[in-house]
């Protein structure tokens, strides 16, 4: 006799609720890998500094075949947290292109379903001058004109030209169709390096939007670890490209030159 996981037919992408979760006109944030995993790094100091509790997580035959280990327990790298006032999806891997689109679509079926009251999704704006940058702007991504005016409201910078790639991007586009408020927080950031800063002021302009309070002091005091070592990484970096020029330039001249 087949056991009853043996007989359950396992969906493409299906969204596991631990306990109900009421999200009835509820604000729902998305924090998933991307430019300077500022939406990652920021989801993540949310659940740790307001201790949230983790209520779902999604499974699937289109996701891919990874766990992460916390606390020696084997989990879903993308999970869902919640409190009274609003709910997390938050991401630890980057999310493969073949699940980006069932994956976005089951968490739209699923806060259509629960009737959210809207959803921001929070991430990074690489800025090739990111390390010469003092403050670092957040860019708002609108959806529709209520949300547009909303974000102007609260003095947030409009993104009127850009390109943008992954979950973040396709639940923007695909919350249009389905008719679900939506708006994206986007901080300049590094390309390339974990961006603790760039997330804190993510956080900054969320709280201002939606009053999430949460302590940034650790945020911080990482970036600015994080700032110092990429300073004094490309002082070194310009001191070798300097003395390789000037090896170059003394070299003997080869037979051929």
């Amino acid at each position: 006799m087949l056991s009853e996981y043996e007989t359950k037919k396992l969906k493409p992408i299906e969204i596991i609720e631990e306990e109900a979760i009421d999200l009835e006109d509820k604000i729902v944030i998305q924090g998933f890998p991307g430019m300077g995993l500022v939406g990652t790094i920021a989801a993540h100091h949310l659940v740790t500094s307001l201790n949230l509790k983790q209520v779902g997580y999604l499974v699937g035959i289109e996701m891919p075949p990874i766990v992460v280990v916390h606390q020696s327990k084997p989990m879903s790298p993308v999970r869902i947290y919640s409190n009274e006032d609003f709910a997390l999806v938050v991401s630890e891997i980057a999310i493969p292109n073949y699940t980006v689109y069932p994956l976005v679509k089951t968490l739209l079926e699923w806060y259509k379903e629960k009737n959210v009251k809207e959803v921001v999704v929070i991430g990074g704006l690489g800025n090739p001058d990111r390390l010469t940058l003092e403050e670092l702007e957040v860019f708002g991504v609108s959806t529709n004109e209520d949300t547009r005016k909303f974000l102007e409201s609260h003095d947030v910078k409009i993104l009127d030209e850009g390109v943008l790639v992954g979950p973040l991007a396709v639940t923007l586009r695909e919350s249009v169709v389905s008719n679900i408020p939506a708006y994206g927080l986007l901080s300049q950031c590094f390309s390339k390096f974990p961006d603790p800063d760039a997330a804190a002021r993510v956080l900054q302009v969320l709280e201002s939007l939606v009053g999430i309070k949460v302590d940034l002091n650790t945020l911080f005091e990482k970036a600015e670890e994080l700032k110092i070592r990429m300073r004094d990484l490309a002082k070194r970096t310009d001191q070798e490209a300097k003395m390789a020029e000037q090896e170059a330039a003394t070299a003997p001249k080869s037979y051929y030159s």
